[in-house]
């Protein structure tokens, strides 16, 4: 059984990557859309892609499994475009700098350790 100081640390690190993955969503739209964007429509922004390109990639992958990456990446696209209200080439523009700045923030952060700690959680809370 899960302890509840397990559960806290959990849901504590999902809201921290959570936060930490919608920075390359706002800086990109900053970029692409700048009157459209705030840090809350990135962090919306962010859960709908992630929900999109999993829903999708599972669905086309019974089918289709060798589409079904392709399908999620057009999912997440189909976020940035509806969200931002913005067309698809925009979107496609926003995508290619949100890989770009999460590679970035990636190296910064590994450079100071942090991303081995959070992906390792369970290490650490005893999960």
């Amino acid at each position: 059984m899960y302890s509840l100081q397990a559960l806290a640390f959990a849901i504590l690190s999902f809201l921290l990557l959570w936060i930490i993955i919608s920075i390359p969503v706002y800086l990109a739209s900053k970029f692409v859309v700048p009157r459209k964007s705030t840090f809350g429509k990135a962090m919306i922004a962010a859960i709908g892609a992630l929900i999109a390109f999993t829903v999708l990639s599972l669905l086309v992958g019974i089918v289709l499994p060798l589409l079904s990456l392709l399908a999620g990446l057009i999912g997440i696209l189909f976020v940035f475009k509806a969200m931002y209200e913005t067309d698809w080439i925009n979107a496609f523009v926003m995508g290619i700098m949100v890989l770009v700045f999460i590679v970035i923030i990636l190296f910064v952060l590994a450079a100071v350790g942090i991303v081995g700690a959070l992906i390792n959680f369970h290490h650490l809370s005893g999960i």
